[in-house]
């Protein structure tokens, strides 16, 4: 009869759950690269570059996501 989940936003919800999964998957891919790296060398910026634009993409993502970027209103 039709009125189920999901039937409003034409699949703009989960195309953004996918995205918040992502950028919090980024940031801790970051981090645990950090932590994994061994710290023999200082880093030039304090973090392992991977790392740095790992945690950077995974935190600009999701700052992007907050301030409403994507959604009707």
């Amino acid at each position: 009869m039709g009125g189920g989940r999901g039937t409003t936003g034409g699949g703009r919800r989960p195309a953004r759950t996918v995205l918040v999964v992502a950028g919090y998957a980024a940031v801790v891919a970051g981090l645990l690269v950090n932590t994994g790296t061994p710290k023999s060398a200082p880093e030039p910026l304090g973090l392992p570059a991977p790392a740095l634009v790992a945690y950077l993409a995974g935190a600009g993502l999701l700052r992007t996501l907050r301030s409403g970027w994507g959604s009707r209103g």
